[in-house]
């Protein structure tokens, strides 16, 4: 069974209302719904509007992690409506960008199975610029704390 295959199942199965009720949300019958996501049946699949549906339905991301496991892929889920202002959007863009340098640098570093001095030093340095951006993104959230503020 792959990650998306069993995150599939398991949305469907863990929904807090029950899955005859997330059926009855995203409009597929409810028998139709649990073919769907067995992994065992071969002739009855999601499709992608069926998935984001559910996704939405739940509030369960699962099964966009699944896609990104079987696809050897890390999926950053950053909800764009939860941010409050625009500053907080661009810090929180430029902190997944430094991390995506930081992950891009660790990857070169140790593709050869070894790592220098030289490469370790980068590592550091990319990864200082990922926790400073995300020491900024804590101060807002702790300033929001203490206003009482609800992004």
């Amino acid at each position: 069974m792959s990650a998306y295959e069993n995150a599939a199942f398991s949305t469907v199965h863990d929904y807090s209302q029950g899955a005859k009720a997330l059926a009855e949300l995203i409009g597929v019958p409810y028998s139709v719904l649990l073919h769907k996501v067995n992994p065992n049946d071969a002739a009855n699949d999601l499709t992608v509007k069926q998935a984001i549906r559910i996704m939405l339905a739940s509030g369960d991301d699962r099964m966009l992690h699944g896609i990104g496991a079987d696809i050897g892929a890390s999926v950053v889920v950053m909800r764009v409506d939860d941010v409050g202002d625009p500053q907080t959007l661009q810090a929180l863009s430029e902190a997944m960008g430094r991390f995506g340098t930081y992950v891009e640098t660790f990857s070169a570093a140790i593709a050869d199975g070894k790592v220098t001095a030289r490469e370790l030093r980068e590592i550091d340095n990319t990864l200082a610029k990922v926790i400073q951006k995300a020491a900024y993104l804590r101060a807002v959230a702790s300033a929001m704390s203490k206003k009482g503020r609800h992004v």
